[in-house]
């Protein structure tokens, strides 16, 4: 029996596409005008891949008590593009204030990710993943294939997210995003208004970006669904925690879901940007927090400001959230000066070039990689998660320094459970941790410290009903509600020498 939702999605699809013959063929049927109902079936098609997204959820929570490695990961990233098209100030490879900024583009070889590959590699891991995240160093929307990207990923009954500027969210794209339920859209944004924003986000421009975010929440109610979230991931900068309840307030009236207040992290190259850096203290910032949630609340909005909020000295904050070597600039430049700046050096030529050069695929023998013990990391990357950059090297998380992997050689499925990301899950269950790999979450201590998995389960099941109105395993989803946090978890795998 169709469910008033369904039904409520069949009309709405059918009036997007301009479908009334059935419509009206379905009304007289309905009348007793007719005896042929045609074919006008509400629901949506059934789910395909329900039994391998429970095998993947079954075989990660057998490893939690002590059985084999998971054999599916149940988080997948596809770094859909490594190109931008903005220059934001505090973007380490795109930022147009820093002085090395061709060379670190040049880098790599810049480009997109190989459609083709989806379907030809990655089949058996994306019908048991249960999030897709199509994104990584780089612009998604700027993917010329972006559209059939979506399509392809839309058959696999994934939860795609990705993140964005925002400077693309155009009407078209917008219906897109809605019709195929993507989960979750980020854009990337700090700043209450205008000028702080586009101080910021260099070439982005302000009004452009709102537009799009009213426009994907009007499709959303056109549409009638919560599908995408809309989220907004926001950056501590001093004078964006000083009007955060300003911020907080244009982002409800635009219908944003959530917004996460996210520490600013500095570098040794950009140093205009040192100083700008928000540290919380409960007398001062703890009271715009506070009058900020306060709206939030009054708007239906999540705001989530936990890794941003800190009881440590200022010169502690400021270090661990410091990438880089050199000592944090004394000198404090004006946001309002940050675009002349930019200026000044590309007219100057002081941004310097160098050739492009692809890099290759270099992946170590097991015994290659260097481990350091450390008692107080307790992440869970490698247990859930699959990375493929644009070039198409697989890594165990979103921290590309050594390679695990090669789509164009392997099928997904094999790097996963080969020898070598085996080695790493068998010595991080013991909380040792590749150097290489690992260095800047050691540092920064910055790396996802909650449970992911169960946080992505419950997300599934809700998305699951969504798009085909049916519960998603309710016994199994009630183990995963029932999930300790990561540090119980690292203690029970140290106790029963699992990996």
């Amino acid at each position: 029996m169709a469910t008033n939702r369904e039904r409520l999605r069949f009309i709405v699809q059918r009036l997007k596409d301009g479908d009334y013959r059935k419509l009206f063929q379905l009304a007289k049927y309905k009348l007793g005008m007719s005896d042929e109902k045609q074919s006008t079936d509400f629901t949506e098609p059934a789910s395909h891949f329900h039994t391998q997204k429970q095998e993947a959820i079954s075989s990660f929570l057998d490893f939690l008590e002590g059985g084999e490695q998971p054999q599916w990961p149940l988080e997948v990233f596809i770094e859909v593009s490594n190109l931008c098209d903005l220059q934001c100030a505090m973007c380490h490879t795109f930022s147009a204030l820093n002085p090395k900024r061709f060379t670190l583009i040049s880098h790599r070889h810049r480009g997109f990710f190989n459609t083709d590959l989806i379907e030809e590699r990655m089949d058996k891991v994306l019908e048991h993943a249960l999030v897709l995240h199509a994104f990584g160093y780089g612009e998604p929307t700027l993917h010329p294939e972006f559209a059939r990207l979506l399509d392809i990923l839309d058959k696999y009954e994934v939860m795609v997210d990705f993140f964005t500027h925002g400077m693309h969210l155009n009407e078209s794209l917008c219906k897109d995003l809605v019709s195929k339920r993507i989960s979750k859209i980020t854009v990337s944004f700090s700043g209450s208004d205008k000028e702080d924003y586009e101080n910021i986000y260099i070439g982005g421009e302000f009004d452009k970006v709102m537009n799009g975010i009213r426009q994907l929440q009007a499709e959303k109610q056109r549409q009638a669904t919560e599908f995408p979230l809309i989220v907004i991931n926001s950056l501590a900068f001093r004078h964006h925690v000083e009007k955060l309840p300003d911020f907080v307030r244009l982002m409800g009236e635009a219908g944003a879901n959530v917004i996460h207040l996210k520490p600013f992290k500095t570098y040794d190259i950009i140093q205009e940007l040192h100083g700008h850096a928000s540290v919380h203290h409960a007398e001062q910032e703890g009271k715009i927090l506070e009058e900020a949630h306060r709206i939030a609340t009054e708007y239906g909005i999540r705001l989530e400001s936990a890794d941003y909020e800190s009881d440590r000295d200022d010169e502690t904050v400021l270090q661990s959230r410091h990438m880089g070597t050199r000592a944090l600039s004394t000198q404090v430049v004006p946001i309002e000066e940050l675009k002349h700046i930019a200026r000044e050096k590309r007219e100057s030529g002081g941004l310097g070039e160098k050739a492009a050069g692809k890099i290759g695929i270099q992946v170590p023998q097991p015994d290659e990689v260097e481990y350091h013990h450390l008692d107080r990391m307790v992440c869970m990357e490698p247990f859930k998660t699959l990375y493929f950059g644009y070039e198409g090297a697989a890594y165990p998380c979103c921290y590309k320094h050594i390679m695990w992997g090669d789509i164009e050689k392997q099928q997904a499925h094999e790097i996963w459970q080969s020898d070598l990301m085996q080695s790493l899950r068998s010595h991080v269950a013991q909380q040792e941790y590749p150097v290489d790999l690992c260095h800047g979450c050691i540092k920064t201590d910055l790396y996802p410290k909650g449970n992911a998995a169960r946080m992505y389960g419950i997300q599934y099941a809700r998305w699951y009903q969504g798009r085909f109105g049916n519960e998603f395993a309710p016994e199994l989803l009630e183990k995963v509600r029932l999930l300790p946090d990561s540090r119980e978890v690292f203690q029970t795998l140290r106790d029963s020498g699992s990996g």
